[in-house]
């Protein structure tokens, strides 16, 4: 077989047509990073208000001055660090949800915490320990770890309405 005298060609191939920017357009440059901006401000804001709504709660459940003020509370003796605690806890949010009743308020005694160590000491109370409270602060009844969620809604729809 006969060779060409023809090279192959190597390199790029040559562009044809008009050149290629890589500029943003002109019109709505500064519109579009204006709304971008806005945006971001607004998602900053709803986080934040979030986080505030969240903290205020945490804050809130903490105050246990308001045992004995006159609405029904349950107290739950809490360590962040316990994880039949945190088990509970979120038990008890559920149940809580599922009460008919709006009537009961719901604070944590934080064993990590000075107010909290001493509010458990004085009913005697360790980890994973609900105490409920009627309105005028009289302990009216204990529940311990393990509670199920059926078991707590029964134990706080009763609490309600005695109360």
């Amino acid at each position: 077989m006969k060779k060409s005298g023809k090279k192959p060609r190597q390199g790029k191939p040559k562009k044809k047509g008009a050149p290629v920017t890589t500029s943003p357009p002109a019109a709505g440059g500064l519109q579009t990073n204006a709304r971008w901006i806005a945006g971001g401000v607004a998602v900053f804001a709803l986080v934040a208000g979030i986080i505030g709504y969240l903290v205020m709660s945490t804050f809130d459940e903490r105050d246990l001055t308001a045992v004995g003020a006159g609405q029904p509370m349950i107290v739950q003796v809490h360590d962040v660090q316990c994880q039949t605690c945190n088990v509970l806890q979120r038990e008890v949010r559920a149940a809580l949800g599922e009460v008919e009743s709006d009537l009961l308020g719901y604070r944590v005694a934080d064993l990590k915490s000075e107010a909290g160590l001493a509010f458990a000491s004085q009913y005697g109370a360790g980890h994973s320990t609900l105490l409920l409270f009627d309105g005028s602060g009289n302990l009216t009844r204990r529940i311990s770890y393990p509670a199920d969620r059926e078991r707590l809604v029964a134990a706080f729809n009763a609490h309600a309405e005695t109360n």
